[in-house]
């Protein structure tokens, strides 16, 4: 991922960013060794996003800061604001999250850590890298 950084922060300077700041205790970001994700904004649907470009109208490339903030970057622009999370949207960067992790998943729960796991069924299958540039 660092590899990769200067060629991402060009991308990423001309989004719009927004910090996601939970509202609620209930709400907690995981993180990985392979943290930036793409979500769409309305679609729930966990393979929706594989071949979306950070570009496109419709996604949401999610960068988790800690476990209780996230930096999700959207739209061609140079806007700035601050906003909660709702649970919809925190349940979907986490399940992104794990399901591109090459090795290694970071939460606060254990429990919850486990649950993404199952879910995403990453511990049975091969890794590949989420995010190509060129």
């Amino acid at each position: 991922m660092l590899r990769h950084a200067p060629r991402f922060a060009h991308v990423f300077l001309q989004l719009n960013w927004t910090i996601w700041r939970r509202g609620t205790e209930r709400i907690s970001f995981v993180t990985s060794d392979s943290p930036v994700c793409r979500v769409w904004r309305d679609q729930p649907e966990e393979n929706m996003y594989a071949g979306a470009g950070f570009f496109s109208p419709e996604v949401i490339t999610v960068l988790p800061l800690s476990q209780a903030s996230a930096l999700a970057m959207s739209g061609i622009g140079d806007q700035m604001a601050q906003r909660p999370p709702t649970r919809d949207e925190a349940r979907r960067v986490n399940l992104a999250v794990v399901n591109q992790a090459q090795h290694y998943v970071f939460g606060r729960d254990l429990t919850h850590v486990e649950n993404l796991v199952r879910t995403t069924g990453i511990n049975r299958r091969q890794w590949q890298p989420p995010l190509r540039v060129g």
